[in-house]
């Protein structure tokens, strides 16, 4: 196995579910006790996830040491120490409402959703019983409601058509070649044209002085893919699908469940 050299590592970058998390969506006591013990004031741990900032940050308040969150594919980074958006990059709404016309025209019972920074999820009916998300937050929506002008992703399903080729229809209809990717739901999910996991984390490590090669990664989907190729060291889980682990650089003897990223972070660093 590849290893990088503690002394150069300075990044770590973890997609969350079927990555840091565990089958319950959460952080097992072991993966918040090995990453206690591996903190240092130059290692820098960042989460990398599909997530929204709403859904992330409460999953990784069991961890002082994790500061970072890109969040929605890339679309926002979030301050987990001061609580805060940092930055975030909506989608362009007159695009996505050309999208969203082209696709019911094209593909009838399209079901969508989105969400707004400010505002929140909302989703369509016919989304809202093709998606298994939880929907005690989420807030309905039809043809005619206005768009945000803070869409921060936009969530795309059908009953007829898998993720491939749901994703060639949307292709063909985004003038401006929209960030599509999944994270393994039953949904595609857009971002705005070259906002992906991999393009903030390069924005985040310029500020904080950590090259790539400097960096190592861990994903287990779709939308991992240019995040595992970015970093010096990529690494699909041992669960990973397997366009992923092809991507990597390595694959994690362990699973998610049996924290398979605490295991190759103590074997990186050497426990310290």
């Amino acid at each position: 196995m590849l290893q990088p050299m503690s002394d150069r590592t300075t990044l770590a970058a973890f997609d969350l579910d079927g990555t840091l998390f565990d089958n319950s969506a959460q952080l097992s006591s072991t993966t918040v006790e090995v990453l206690a013990q591996l903190s240092r004031p130059n290692r820098h741990f960042v989460a990398a996830t599909g997530r929204s900032h709403r859904s992330a940050a409460p999953r990784l308040a069991a961890t002082d040491v994790i500061r970072w969150a890109v969040c929605d594919n890339g679309a926002v980074l979030f301050d987990l120490v001061e609580d805060s958006v940092v930055e975030s990059h909506p989608l362009d709404r007159d695009q996505v409402g050309e999208v969203l016309s082209s696709l019911r025209r094209s593909l009838p019972g399209v079901a969508w959703a989105w969400e707004s920074l400010a505002e929140g999820f909302f989703w369509t009916d016919t989304f809202a019983t093709m998606s298994t998300l939880p929907k005690a937050k989420w807030q309905p929506i039809d043809d005619t409601v206005e768009l945000p002008a803070d869409m921060l992703k936009l969530y795309v399903a059908h009953p007829d058509f898998d993720q491939q080729q749901l994703a060639a229809q949307i292709s063909t209809l985004a003038p401006n070649n929209l960030s599509i990717t999944t994270s393994g739901a039953e949904f595609l999910e857009a971002t705005a044209p070259a906002v992906t996991k991999a393009w903030m984390l390069e924005r985040l490590s310029n500020q904080l002085g950590v090259e790539p090669v400097n960096a190592i990664a861990f994903g287990d989907n779709l939308n991992d893919l240019e995040m595992l190729r970015w970093a010096g060291i990529g690494y699909a889980m041992a669960n990973a699908h397997p366009l992923a682990i092809e991507a990597a650089d390595e694959v994690t003897p362990l699973p998610h469940d049996d924290h398979g990223v605490a295991d190759v972070l103590l074997s990186v660093f050497g426990g310290g």
